[in-house]
Parts: C-alpha cells; sequence; structure tokens
C-alpha cells in the first residue's frame, strides 16, 4: 500500500477575488488524500454540517492534482507570531494544537478552475436547506470558487517526508499506467461515498442550488445532437459546382452508335463505328453552336473515282481515335489510382485496428498475468492457513485427550474420598467433643494428678537447686531460702492451675 495522508483537522482561509483579501472559513475541517502515488494525487476537504437537520453530514471538496498550478507547504513558528489568521487558528484549535507549531499548506489553482464539489444523493435544494446547512455550503462555494487558499494545521500531524511525496505528485500530475489509471478512478468514484450510497458533484456557478453535472452535460449533448439534426449542412467536398446540366450522350455525338460499357475498355476503330468516351460539357455546347453545314462531311474522290474521306475527315476520326484511347487509358489509370487509395486506406485503418488490438491484447495478457500472480498468491496463503487450520486442530485433540485424562483423575479421587469418608465414623464435632471427654475422665483419675504432681515437683526442684548447693548445704540465710520456695510454690500451683483448665477446655 503506497503512502496516505489521513485526516488532519485544520481551518481554512481562502481568498476573495472580489474584494482581493484573504478571509477566514470559520468552519473546521480535515484534510486528507482520497488517492496519492508518486506520479499524481487527490485531496479532499471534509466539511461537516452541525446541527439542524441534516446534522453530521459531510460535505467534500475534491482537489485533483491536475486543477493545481502550485502546491506548497511552510512551517509557522510560534514565536515568529504572524498574521491574525494564524491567531485565529491557534485559539480555534485549542491548547491541544494550537499551543506549538503549524504546518501551512498553501493551493493555487489554474486559471478557470473551480474546487469539485460533492454532496449526498439525497441532499435537497438549496432553498429547502435549514440555515446550518446553507452555512457550510456557502462556505464551501466560497472556498471552491477561491483561486488560491491556504491550511493551516498542527505541525507535527503530518512529516516532512509525506509532504514531500504529495508536492511531487502534484508536480508531475501524470499516470503513468494503465494500472494507476484504473486504480485511481477506482479510488475517486462517488458510489464509494457516504458509506456506499453514492454522492454527486454540484455545478461550477451553482450556489443555491444542488444540480448534478451529470445531468448538465446530458442536457448539453442532447441539445447538440438537436441542433446538428435540424442545422445538418454539406461537407466542403460535396458542395455543387456552378455549371450547366450534362447533355444526354445522344445528343453530344452524331457517330457514335453504342455507348461504352466499361472505363478500362479500350478504343477499338471500324469503317462505321469510333467508340469514344462521351465529351465534355463544353465541347458539346460548343457542338450545338455549330453550324450544320459545317459539321458535314465532304467526300473526295480519287482518280479510279472511288469515294473516300477526305484528309481532313480522315485526320479527324485518327485524332478522336487518339483522342479516345488516351482518355481511356487516364480513366484507367485514375481508377487504379482510386482503387489504390482506397486499398491504402484499408490498410491504415487496418493497421490502426490491428494497433488497437494488440495494445488490449497486452493488456489483457498484463491483466491475465496479474491474475495468475494473485492466485498463485492466494494459492500460497491457502495452503499455510490449512497448514496453521491442521495444526490448530492437532493441538485441538491433544487438549480433549488431556480434559479426558483430567475427567478420569477427578473420578478416582472422588472415589477416593467416598471411601476415605466411609472409613471416618464421626465427623470432626464428634471428635472434638470425643476428645474432650476422654481428657476429662483422664483429669479425673487419680494417677493423672499424680503424674502432674511429679512434673510439678521436678520443675520445683531445679529452680531451688539453682540456690542450693550440691552437698545439701544452703548457700542462702533462712528468711531468703523460705521466700524463695514460697515464689516457687506459688508459680507451680499457677501453672498447674493453667495446665488444668487447658485439658478441661
Amino acid at each position: 500500500m503506497g503512502p496516505r495522508v489521513l485526516p488532519v483537522e485544520g481551518f481554512v482561509a481562502y481568498e476573495n477575488p472580489n474584494e482581493q483579501r484573504h478571509e477566514f472559513a470559520d468552519q473546521a475541517v480535515k484534510f486528507s488524500s482520497a488517492y496519492l502515488s508518486p506520479e499524481t494525487a487527490c485531496f479532499r476537504l471534509t466539511f461537516t454540517i452541525l446541527g439542524g437537520e441534516h446534522n453530521k453530514i459531510p460535505i467534500y471538496l475534491q482537489i485533483a492534482s491536475d486543477n493545481l498550478d502550485s502546491f506548497r507547504y511552510e512551517t509557522c513558528r510560534l514565536k515568529d507570531g504572524g498574521s491574525p489568521h494564524l491567531d485565529e487558528v491557534r485559539s480555534r484549535l485549542g491548547r491541544k494544537g494550537g499551543r506549538g507549531d503549524l504546518t501551512h499548506l498553501r493551493f493555487v489553482l489554474r486559471n478557470g478552475v473551480h474546487v469539485q464539489r460533492i454532496v449526498p444523493h439525497n441532499l435537497p435544494d438549496y432553498e429547502a436547506l435549514d440555515d446550518p446547512s446553507r452555512h457550510v455550503l456557502d462556505t464551501v462555494a466560497s472556498i471552491a470558487a477561491s483561486p488560491s487558499f491556504s491550511l493551516y494545521i498542527p505541525a507535527n500531524r503530518l512529516s516532512r517526508k509525506l509532504l514531500n511525496v504529495c508536492v511531487e505528485a502534484v508536480q508531475r500530475c501524470s499516470v503513468s499506467t494503465n494500472e494507476e489509471f484504473l486504480s485511481y478512478q477506482r479510488a475517486l468514484q462517488l458510489q464509494r461515498l457516504y458509506g456506499g450510497d453514492g454522492g454527486r458533484m454540484l455545478a461550477v456557478h451553482d450556489d443555491d442550488a444542488a444540480v448534478d453535472r451529470d445531468t448538465a452535460v446530458n442536457n448539453h449533448d442532447s441539445s447538440s445532437r438537436q441542433e446538428t439534426d435540424s442545422c445538418a449542412t454539406l461537407g466542403f467536398d460535396v458542395v455543387p459546382r456552378d455549371q450547366n446540366s450534362p447533355p444526354r450522350y445522344d445528343e453530344g455525338s452524331v457517330d457514335v452508335k453504342k455507348p461504352m460499357a466499361k472505363l478500362a475498355d479500350t478504343a477499338n476503330v471500324d469503317n462505321s463505328v469510333i467508340d469514344c468516351p462521351p465529351p465534355e460539357y463544353g465541347d458539346i455546347e460548343q457542338a450545338r453552336d455549330t453550324p450544320m453545314a459545317l459539321k458535314r462531311v465532304r467526300q473526295w474522290v480519287d482518280e479510279d473515282g472511288s469515294p473516300h474521306p477526305s484528309p481532313k475527315r480522315a485526320f479527324s476520326l485518327g485524332s478522336r481515335v487518339a483522342i479516345s484511347a488516351s482518355a481511356s487509358a487516364t480513366n484507367v489509370r485514375r481508377l487504379d489510382a482510386k482503387e489504390r487509395l482506397e486499398l491504402d486506406n484499408a490498410d491504415v485503418e487496418s493497421y490502426i485496428l490491428l494497433h488497437d488490438l494488440s495494445r488490449r491484447i497486452k493488456r489483457l495478457q498484463e491483466k491475465v498475468e496479474q491474475l495468475q500472480q494473485q492466485n498463485t498468491n492466494s494459492e500460497k496463503r491457502q495452503s499455510e492457513v490449512e497448514d496453521i487450520c491442521d495444526g490448530l486442530k492437532h493441538q485441538q485433540d491433544l487438549v480433549k485427550d488431556e480434559l479426558g485424562n483430567f475427567d478420569v483423575q477427578i473420578d478416582e479421587l472422588g472415589g477416593k474420598l467416598g471411601e476415605i469418608e466411609k472409613q471416618m465414623p464421626y465427623d470432626l464435632e464428634e471428635l472434638e467433643d470425643l476428645m474432650r471427654h476422654t481428657i476429662r475422665d483422664m483429669l479425673q483419675e487419680d494417677i493423672v494428678r499424680d503424674l502432674i504432681a511429679d512434673v510439678v515437683e521436678e520443675q520445683t526442684d531445679d529452680l531451688v537447686s539453682d540456690y542450693v548447693g550440691r552437698d545439701g548445704e544452703v548457700n542462702l540465710p533462712g528468711p531468703v531460702r523460705a521466700y524463695l520456695c514460697k515464689i516457687v510454690a506459688d508459680q507451680a500451683a499457677t501453672m498447674k492451675a493453667k495446665i488444668c483448665q487447658a485439658l478441661r477446655e
């Protein structure tokens, strides 16, 4: 996929051709690319209707690269200050986008070219719209009719590399291959807009009503056809000449007894019949004006008395035969030249048709190769997808086996737990009660009491032995020893009471 300009929000300042100054459009706009390649580009400005019956309906301004005379960009630094439009843009962009640098995109249209405006099919006429819709349409119409306008966006939204691609595409402004041209047309189809419902293009000078450009073009074609049919004229090569009508063939020649069958027939001289082409119109008119006495043939008599044509008559006959033969040859040459010209024209048409067919065949071959390549890639992807599906299916089978093993283990553990529960005669509460009763019974017996008394005495002896010598002699005076014995006895009694209470509980 090639480079693409994603929608970026900004504001437009356009040139007012009547007042020779720039005005600020208070409507926010989103700048994006409908098509972008190193050879050509087409940009779009999206205005959205805010409020009213047609709320949130977008209106597009489509800017093709062949409509632009120039396209450039520059960075407006925050510290450099600038025009009042920059201050307005910064305030409109807010704290998020207006506190830093701005990118200034300047569009200069060709002379007499307007930006294309695109609206939905179901958008009513200008008179039937409410105020918010009219306001947006008025703003769009003003920008479309402007010879130049500027777009201000935050500087960090578009990279310099992408902007340089846009500038180069506008400068080249050409479509190199048929595939790129088809891709360009497919990207600019109006049926792709408005969620597939399609849009329509407004006329250039239609600022008050939504008139489709196609309707205007169709009306113009129909009116042109009607005018051509009613005002048809002759071509330059069939203009009638200013001359008299040709006479009948039998009026122009007296000696000719049979007409020519073909122009290519050669002249045959006979004693009584001379075949010749029909005379020219001027010669016929001159023959009509000649007196009949001059047309009469004089008979000459030689020495033996046999009549024969006069030398003048014989010369006239020979001249007519020569003229007839030369005229026939000329007609044959003209016919051959005409046939050759027709053949040459046919050859040229055949060559053009053959060239067109070969070009189409080449395009079809390229498309077939592309489709074959796509088919190969699709088969490869299909094979990869099938391998992935097989792997997932295998993993799914393994997971199912693990789940089955878990179910078996859970069943086994459940059986063991049931056996343990069966082996336990009492529950926990009953077991605690049983232990308490057992301890009470043991405390009530004399044996347990004697054991506890013995333990207390041993502890007491250990404590007293620290103050008494090994040989039984007392190292301390009598009162101190008595006091210690009393303390030890109290501690022993306290310990005994705690032990008994703990056992009872």
